[in-house]
């Protein structure tokens, strides 16, 4: 459905050592935290990496390095893909 996965970019002046995070976590009153999070990082329309773990709501892409350029993160919450449609909030994070 429109709005179950979200796009977000990010650019990096030079090479770097990055860890990219998603963790459900509920945004105010009647909001529900994401129960698993999922992570896919493009390139350049490519698919650099994906972060597709088991761990109840969490999903982290281990520190590794990135050349420089722009990425973009397609994040969603697995449990939105079946009848299950409720929205669901996550926090990402990029720390390096």
């Amino acid at each position: 459905k429109l709005g179950n996965r979200r796009f977000l970019r990010f650019t990096l002046d030079a090479q770097r050592l990055i860890t990219i995070s998603a963790i459900g976590t509920p945004s105010g009153s009647g909001t529900i935290a994401a129960t698993d999070p999922d992570i896919l990082v493009f390139q350049s329309g490519q698919l650099v990496v994906a972060g597709e773990s088991e761990v109840d709501n969490r999903e982290d892409i281990p520190q590794r390095q990135f050349p420089a350029g722009t990425y973009i993160l397609e994040v969603y919450d697995f449990e939105l893909t079946g009848t299950n449609t409720s929205p669901r909030c996550m926090t990402i994070s990029i720390t390096g």
